[in-house]
C-alpha cells in the first residue's frame, strides 16, 4: 500500500471503527493489543469514532473502559450521538438525550420487529432473532458477560438475527424487507435488519459538522472486518480491512488508500494505524 504520511501532513484524522473483531478480539473482546494505536492517535488528537452494530448503552460501557469520551455510532449507523461535554451547541438536527446529543438516520426497532415477524408468518422463514432470544440463550450465542449481553438486548435501531434458512430464502427475505425500505446486512455474528441507513452515511455526517465546526480538513481511517463494515470502509480515504479469525477480508471498491492487515482484531487494528501514520513501535 502506497500512503502519504498522514502524521505529517496538515489533514487531520478522524478514526471510525468497529468494534467486534476490530478494535474487540473476535472471540474474547480484548482491546489491550489495540492500546500501542489509541496512544498513537490520542497524541495526534484524532478522534475514535466507534461505529458499530452495538447499542448505546453498550458503546457508553465501553467508553469508559477505553477511557475515551467521543462521539459513537450504534446499530450499524441508525444513530449518531454526540457527547455535551464536548459538543454544548445544539444544531437543528438534533434530539436531546440526556448527556448526548442524538442524531437518527435509521428506523425504529418496533417497525423492524413488526416487518420481519410478519414475513416469517406469511413465508415460513426459519431464523431467531434478539427478540425471541432469552438472555442465556443470547449469552450462549455470544459468549458475552451477563451484564453486556443484557445491554445488548437493549436495541433501538435494529434487529439482529440468525439466519437458520436456506440462501435463495435469504435473498428473497432481504428483497422483500430493502423493498419495504429496510436494510438486511450481514455482519461478524448476525444478520441485522435496520433502517435505510449504513455506518458509512453516519461517519460522513460527523465528518462535514467536525469540518464546519473546527475549520480543519478531515481524513477519515475506517477499520473493519465483515460486510457490515463496507459502506464505511468505501468512502474512507484510509480503509483497513481487519484480519478475521472466522471469515474472509470484505470486499470492496474504493478511491482512498487501502489496506488488509495481517495481525487479527486488535494487534492487526493497531498495526494499521502504525502504518498509516507511520510511527515505529
Amino acid at each position: 500500500m502506497s500512503m502519504t504520511n498522514a502524521s505529517e501532513s496538515r489533514v487531520h484524522l478522524m478514526v471510525s471503527t468497529d468494534l467486534d473483531g476490530t478494535l474487540l478480539d473476535h472471540h474474547t473482546y480484548d482491546w489491550q493489543p489495540a492500546k500501542p494505536g489509541m496512544e498513537i492517535l490520542e497524541s495526534l488528537s484524532a478522534p475514535i469514532i466507534i461505529n458499530t452494530s452495538k447499542t448505546y448503552e453498550e458503546v457508553i460501557k465501553l467508553q469508559s473502559e477505553l477511557g475515551i469520551q467521543e462521539p459513537f455510532v450504534v446499530e450499524n449507523g441508525s444513530a449518531l450521538y454526540l457527547p455535551k461535554s464536548k459538543y454544548p451547541h445544539a444544531h437543528s438536527e438534533f434530539e436531546d438525550g440526556g448527556n448526548y446529543w442524538q442524531i437518527t438516520f435509521g428506523e425504529t426497532r418496533d417497525a423492524i420487529v413488526a416487518a420481519i415477524h410478519k414475513l416469517r408468518e406469511q413465508q415460513g422463514y426459519t431464523f431467531i432473532g434478539f427478540s425471541d432470544m432469552t438472555l442465556q440463550q443470547l449469552i450462549e450465542y455470544t459468549n458475552l458477560p451477563e451484564e453486556n449481553a443484557q445491554l445488548a438486548l437493549q436495541r433501538r435501531f435494529s434487529e439482529p438475527l440468525i439466519w437458520q434458512d436456506s440462501d435463495s430464502n435469504y435473498e428473497q427475505f432481504k428483497t422483500t424487507l430493502e423493498a419495504r425500505n429496510f436494510k438486511v446486512i450481514k455482519g461478524g455474528r448476525f444478520t441485522h435488519v435496520l433502517g435505510e441507513t449504513n455506518k458509512g452515511i453516519a461517519i460522513l455526517w460527523f465528518k462535514a459538522y467536525y469540518e464546519k465546526l473546527h475549520k480543519v480538513p478531515v481524513d477519515i481511517v475506517a477499520l473493519g472486518d465483515s460486510q457490515n463494515d463496507i459502506d464505511m470502509l468505501k468512502i474512507a480515504d484510509y480503509a483497513v480491512a481487519v484480519r478475521s479469525p472466522v471469515h474472509d477480508y470484505p470486499e470492496f471498491i474504493t478511491q482512498g488508500s487501502t489496506l488488509k492487515t495481517q495481525g487479527f482484531g486488535p494487534n492487526g487494528w493497531t498495526e494499521a494505524i502504525q502504518q498509516i501514520t507511520r510511527v515505529s513501535k
